[in-house]
């Protein structure tokens, strides 16, 4: 993953400013784990990006710590959130890592930042967490659905050079990834069977979450229209 990908007015379309559709993501998240993040008081998100995914987290926990090795994007990330309980740090997660020591009990979030590494950044990554008894989340494209394909040929800021390894990222593959750092993978879910573009158009609509939902039930039958998968493991 390279700084130049992620400069300045690139990837305008991950950039949202309210928090609809990461309260649907981490509503998601939530039904999948239960009671087993309450007991977290931090939230640590690696490759925050432009906070697409970030919205969520200030509510549910005591203090956020958003990780973005870009200076553009970590600079828009300290715009948009504020506050004595927020902290972004433009590090890469390894960096953070190395600087900061575990603190209380945590869970370390991803939003489609696995994929953008090598396996072993992705076992330095697992490794950390194991070691500082983190529990973990990411979500990450679904490898079985063509349409994130469909993406990268027609979105110009897109690089298929830099997005390929999402088609390696099987949930065979992440827990065995997991495992081999202790990590034990408790809950695996797809989700979003609309396409993020037009499901952030339709939660803008009162009660549209309850018909997101229901269309998510659909990925059960048809598990390649599941826009991405997430995984928890502790």
């Amino acid at each position: 993953m390279t700084e130049a990908y992620y400069a300045k007015n690139k990837h305008g379309y991950m950039l949202y400013r309210d928090r609809r559709f990461a309260e649907y993501i981490f509503g998601q998240i939530e039904n999948m784990t239960g009671d087993a993040l309450r007991s977290c008081d931090t939230a640590v998100e690696l490759g925050a990006g432009m906070g697409r995914f970030s919205y969520a987290l200030p509510p549910r926990f005591r203090r956020v710590h958003l990780i973005e090795p870009s200076r553009d994007y970590a600079a828009l990330l300290k715009e948009q959130f504020t506050g004595p309980d927020i902290e972004v740090y433009a590090l890469t997660a390894n960096e953070y890592f190395q600087m900061h020591k575990a603190e209380g009990k945590a869970v370390c979030a991803g939003f489609h930042i696995l994929h953008h590494l090598v396996p072993a950044q992705r076992k330095e990554i697992f490794d950390r967490i194991r070691g500082n008894g983190w529990k973990a989340v990411f979500v990450e494209p679904n490898p079985w659905n063509p349409l994130f394909l469909l993406q990268l040929l027609v979105t110009p800021d897109m690089s298929f050079k830099e997005e390929w390894r999402y088609l390696t990222l099987t949930r065979r593959r992440l827990r065995r990834e997991m495992r081999a750092s202790g990590i034990s993978l408790r809950g695996y879910k797809r989700i979003c069977f609309l396409p993020p573009v037009i499901a952030d158009r339709l939660l803008r609509w009162p009660a549209s979450l309850p018909l997101m939902h229901f269309l998510d039930k659909l990925n059960a039958l048809l598990p390649c229209f599941g826009s991405y998968q997430m995984v928890y493991g502790e």
